[in-house]
Formats: C-alpha cells, sequence, structure tokens
C-alpha cells in the first residue's frame, strides 16, 4: 500500500495548484483560507470515479501516477475570500 507521493508527483500537483491561485489573483480574488482539505482532485479521464465507493476511490488514489494521469487540482471554498477593489 501506498503510503506516500514521490518528489515529481508533488511537484506536478503543485504547479496546479500554484496555476489555480495565480488564476484567481489575476481575477483580484485573495482566498485566504488555503489548506489540504480546500483542494480537489479531479480526473476527467475517469468518470466512473463518481459511482465508486470511498474504499475503491481511495485504491484509484494509490495507485495512480500523477505524471502520467490525465488531472485536475481544483481550489474550493472561497467563503472566506475576498476581491480587491480597484483602490487597493
Amino acid at each position: 500500500m501506498r503510503k506516500s507521493i514521490t518528489q515529481e508527483e508533488a511537484r506536478v500537483i503543485m504547479r496546479s495548484v500554484v496555476k489555480g491561485i495565480k488564476d484567481i489573483w489575476e481575477l483580484s480574488v485573495i482566498h485566504r483560507d488555503m489548506k489540504l482539505a480546500n483542494i480537489v482532485l479531479h480526473f476527467p479521464d475517469n468518470p466512473e470515479l463518481l459511482k465508486m465507493s470511498r474504499n475503491d476511490k481511495k485504491a484509484f488514489l494509490q495507485s495512480v501516477d500523477f505524471t502520467k494521469v490525465n488531472f485536475q487540482a481544483k481550489i474550493a471554498d472561497f467563503g472566506l475570500s475576498t476581491i480587491l477593489d480597484e483602490n487597493t
């Protein structure tokens, strides 16, 4: 059973997260609550994940190679976010 991800996989995931943060900054939005729980991994090429049990999803995540699979790291929970004023 896999307990961690490789450094290369972490790099790929973090690049996606940082790109998302950059994109929302360009819209003058500041998230203000970035944490691991607010990052959602989306696998558009694997729609069957929606119908899988929690254990099957865990098994999928333990077997996936993030350097080879198409995924998106999405930023969630904008409840504490703010939109910067042009004058700020």
